[in-house]
């Protein structure tokens, strides 16, 4: 009789071990969801994953798998990790017992339904310093699983009477998205204090030398108002109004331009006006740019050993100067010609002057080459006397009848 039981209870035993092969969620379509935890992670327990837990007691092997197959972690019974990279992803879970060595996949779809957390912060500062993003900041984000995230705000602003040492409040409203759509809320409070500008506070901008080529109504350029560094603009929240009017005169020695541009900065609270004169210089301190024509190769005249030829025009731009000029000069003679060159090559300059007397030059080189065949005439007869000399020298010219080059 005890024989009978104890193989009744081997045979529960082999029984009980053979159920480690039937995991929840065995395939993609019925991946388990799972969601991150407030520091990006989750834990896996191995027995969690049984249709029955109690048919496999024993210990079990977890071997997580990524996306593409690699094996990310490895772990008896329990795996914890930060798995904030594999959120959207479906992972491999495979359990093995370690006793039989059946062993059986989970797949699990990686989830972060948590709000971004985040805070904002309030500011004081100057009514007419920059209240964008870039410069006040953006919120700080104290969720590690949020990242990447997106920045989106909204702001209100409340105008206050003149009375106020503020002069006014923006209530800027931050959302914050992470990259599975999660978004948080939180609201960051701006006070503008109300500045006090007199002369001694305002620095407003010198003077300029600016070469034509430079806008004198870039402010960026030329410079405008500014108080503690910051640049005064226009508000109506602040109550301070900033114009500008110019003044253009015409220069003729040197040649150029002067704008007398003058700033008026406005106190619409106390009525104060602080005006200040800046004096603009445009000149053109480029010389301009000049384009020779190209290097040229040219025959002699016939029967001469010269050649007459027309120079060409160059190119002449400015960037201030519409009408440009030009001088040509070589050792044959001033201007475009037509000069005779002489058989060789001669350099010829170009120089473009501006109104203003800068200038610029380059060289065009006229290679001039014999084109011309030479012509012999030769007496068809000779007639030479001889003496008792053995030799008697004859010169080529005795034989010439009007031979040319």
């Amino acid at each position: 009789m005890k024989k009978v039981i104890l193989f009744i209870m081997l045979l529960i035993a082999v029984e009980s071990y053979s159920q480690c092969t039937n995991c929840l969620g065995n395939t993609p379509q019925s991946a388990i969801p799972v969601t991150l935890d407030e520091f990006c992670e989750i834990t896996i327990v191995g027995s969690a994953l049984l249709e029955n837990e109690l048919t496999c007691p024993g210990d079990k092997e977890l071997i997580l798998r990524g996306p593409t197959g690699n094996t990310i972690i490895s772990a008896v019974e329990v795996i914890l990790l930060n798995f904030s990279e594999y959120v959207g992803d479906t992972l491999q879970v495979v359990l093995k017992d370690l006793t039989t060595g059946d062993s059986c996949i989970s797949y699990l779809n990686i989830l972060d339904n948590g709000a971004p957390v985040i805070e904002c912060t309030n500011r004081v500062i100057a009514c007419i310093a920059d209240t964008s993003a870039l410069s006040l900041g953006f919120p700080e984000v104290l969720d590690e699983c949020a990242l990447p995230i997106n920045f989106t705000y909204r702001d209100s602003i409340s105008d206050l009477n003149c009375t106020s040492p503020v002069a006014g409040v923006v209530s800027r409203i931050w959302t914050v998205t992470d990259a599975v759509g999660n978004s948080s809320n939180c609201t960051q409070i701006i006070n503008l204090n109300r500045s006090v500008l007199d002369s001694l506070n305002i620095a407003f901008p010198s003077g300029r030398t600016l070469d034509c080529n430079d806008d004198p109504n870039d402010l960026n350029i030329t410079g405008v108002p500014r108080f503690n560094g910051i640049r005064i603009v226009s508000s109506g929240v602040c109550d301070i109004d900033v114009a500008m009017s110019d003044q253009t005169t015409i220069l003729t020695n040197p040649i150029g331009t002067q704008i007398t541009r003058t700033w008026t900065v406005t106190n619409l609270c106390d009525g104060t006006v602080i005006i200040n004169q800046q004096i603009i210089i445009i000149r053109d301190m480029v010389p301009p740019t000049i384009v020779c024509p190209r290097d040229t190769s040219i025959g002699t005249n016939t029967g001469f050993c010269e050649a007459s030829f027309l120079l060409a025009i160059p190119m002449v731009t400015d960037a201030c100067d519409i009408s440009p000029t030009f001088q040509i000069s070589s050792p044959v003679g001033q201007g475009r010609g037509p000069h005779l060159f002489p058989e060789g090559v001669t350099s010829v300059v170009y120089t473009g002057f501006d109104r203003t007397g800068n200038q610029t030059s380059c060289t065009q080189r006229i290679t001039v080459f014999d084109a011309e065949t030479p012509v012999a005439n030769c007496s068809p007869t000779l007639n030479i006397s001889l003496s008792g000399a053995v030799l008697t020298p004859v010169n080529a010219v005795q034989f010439d009848e009007g031979s040319t080059d």
